[in-house]
């Protein structure tokens, strides 16, 4: 993880998958401080979790999960659980299985050439569906959050942006008017509140990652706003800022 702080309880910045580079600024012995390569977010991250790589990645993990093993076969004892889009380089291929340069084993369905796009990017969006809501997490074992989400989805496709909803407002797509309502929705439209995204499965259908059910879920449209906005008398209301099309 990369921390807001260099304590371990300090608030989740972003994830770091499997694979991820990380820009180390400054080494301040059991924490160093840097940006992660893909996005830019800064932060913090413990020394003892980050190991010097010169990998050449060629493959990134294109299910919700991969095994990797300490041999060749379905029989191997797993090492590590791998999530989407986490990165290997694979050196040989043997059966259905590849193995990748530190010498471990996956089965070859479960990945997909860098410069294999599959599927658009609400696809992938769609595989997080009813993983747990984790604040500042990007789809690894604890889940993920409404940003974490977006990333996660986009990168497959070469689009890298920070881990903030705010910032990602900011940088992706153009905005359309909604100054008088809004407007005909399309699937991947991104939707956004303050410190909120989701993503538009169709003209009234979104997914996102929400701590109101504390989990990756659809929902109509509509009852999204109707809850945001308040039900009760004297709740705070959180409208729409701004819809935005990739």
């Amino acid at each position: 993880m990369v921390l807001s702080e260099p304590r371990e309880n300090a608030e989740p910045e972003t994830q770091l998958l499997y694979g991820d580079a990380f820009e180390v600024r400054e080494d301040r012995g059991r924490w160093l401080y840097g940006a992660t390569v893909l996005g830019g977010d800064t932060g913090y991250v413990l020394a003892k979790s980050l190991i010097p790589s010169h990998s050449d990645h060629t493959h990134y993990v294109s299910e919700r999960w991969a095994l990797l093993r300490h041999a060749y076969g379905f029989k191997s004892r797993p090492l590590k659980t791998l999530p989407m889009n986490a990165r290997v380089e694979i050196v040989e291929r043997k059966g259905n299985y590849l193995k990748t340069k530190h010498g471990l084993w996956v089965f070859a369905r479960h990945l997909a050439r860098l410069d294999r796009k599959l599927g658009d990017y609400v696809s992938v969006a769609e595989k997080f569906e009813g993983d747990p809501y984790a604040w500042g997490e990007m789809g690894g074992e604890a889940g993920l959050d409404c940003s974490g989400l977006v990333r996660a989805s986009l990168r497959r496709f070469g689009v890298h942006v920070p881990h903030s909803a705010n910032e990602q407002r900011e940088r992706l797509g153009r905005g359309l008017p909604i100054d008088e309502g809004l407007p005909e929705l399309e699937r991947g439209d991104l939707i956004f509140w303050h410190r909120h995204v989701a993503i538009m499965l169709d003209p009234t259908w979104l997914i996102h990652a929400t701590a109101d059910h504390m989990m990756t879920i659809r929902e109509p449209l509509a009852e999204v706003i109707a809850r945001r906005n308040g039900k009760k008398k004297g709740e705070k209301k959180d409208p729409i800022l701004a819809v935005n099309r990739l």
